[in-house]
């Protein structure tokens, strides 16, 4: 790991490490800095305890890579500078030859395709995309390479402005790729305590505010959305299941995950509103920004809906 030897940060003014510690950090690591020890996993700095015979418990190194994230001073860039980091960082992570022969990126995707084990030994699949420059994402059950290009086509086209007859006909494209159904999601309720009649936050899709929770205490999600479209009601038709998911997005440790899920629902004939409940979970504390996604395997006919709740501080 690279390392500016002309600022060198106390490492020693985190808990848990002394003057041997932050040596050893330094020499093992070559880095000088909280950002640089922010950057390191605690299985990276584990299994090189234990290769030299040392005992931390895994609580401790995650500590301080945790107090040395909030050690990191605020330093203000402009966008052009921070938005060539985030994709140097993804050069030099990748092996990429992005910036060779006057090429640079102008948008970054990490693509992830996912599994996870059920029952039976039958496996899930899902596809998740992350535009780095943006900071957003989106999610769809399956391997889904049509949904996946044109998401990033679609926020491509933010930037670049498309020859003329280029521009027509991905506008085509995507009108020929619509299925004949969608999932509306209308407002989001968050119950904290789960047994409350009234709900503690009730988001309407689209509408941006801030919202705090309680750590480590439950709380669920209702779901309201409606079918929308000219077949929706044949859609209902056909026997089609939906489920109800939410993801969260940690800011501190840029990582994402599934925090709960409600059963598989059948679609009733006729029916074009619905209420979907997520069953409890809690987060610890940090902030937040929270998805929640109105699903079906049937994407062909039905798209799924997606919306991105305000930003949450939990405390």
């Amino acid at each position: 790991m690279q390392s500016s030897k002309n600022s060198f940060d106390n490492f020693k003014s985190i808990t848990g490490i002394g003057p041997a510690r932050e040596k050893w950090l330094q020499d093992t690591f070559n880095i000088h800095t909280y950002q640089e020890l922010a950057k390191l996993t605690a299985s990276q700095i584990e299994q090189k305890l234990k290769e030299e015979g040392k005992i931390v418990s895994r609580k401790s190194i995650e500590s301080w890579i945790e107090q040395a994230r909030e050690l990191i001073p605020d330093v203000p860039t402009n966008r052009q500078v921070e938005e060539e980091g985030v994709a140097k960082e993804l050069v030099e992570k990748f092996g990429s030859s992005g910036f060779q022969n006057g090429w640079r990126p102008f948008a970054s995707f990490l693509v992830y395709f996912q599994s996870r084990a059920q029952e039976k030994g039958r496996l899930d699949y899902q596809t998740l995309v992350h535009y780095m420059e943006q900071d957003r994402e989106a999610f769809w059950p399956g391997i889904k390479a049509k949904e996946l290009t044109n998401w990033m086509l679609d926020h491509i086209g933010e930037i670049v402005e498309f020859p003329e007859g280029e521009k027509e006909d991905l506008s085509e494209s995507l009108q020929k790729s619509k299925p004949p159904a969608e999932i509306k999601i209308n407002q989001v309720r968050i119950y904290q305590p789960v047994s409350d009649h009234l709900p503690a936050h009730q988001i309407v899709a689209d509408k941006k505010e801030a919202g705090e929770l309680v750590s480590n205490r439950p709380f669920r999600f209702v779901v309201d959305f409606d079918l929308k479209g000219k077949a929706a009601k044949q859609v209902t038709e056909l026997g089609i299941k939906c489920l109800a998911r939410c993801y969260e997005y940690d800011k501190g440790t840029k990582t994402s995950a599934l925090m709960a899920e409600s059963p598989w629902q059948k679609l009733e004939a006729g029916k074009l509103k619905y209420s979907f409940d997520i069953p409890e979970t809690s987060l610890p504390k940090g902030d937040y920004r929270i998805w929640v996604m109105v699903t079906t395997l049937q994407t062909e006919l039905l798209t799924p809906g997606f919306v991105e709740l305000t930003a949450f501080t939990v405390n």
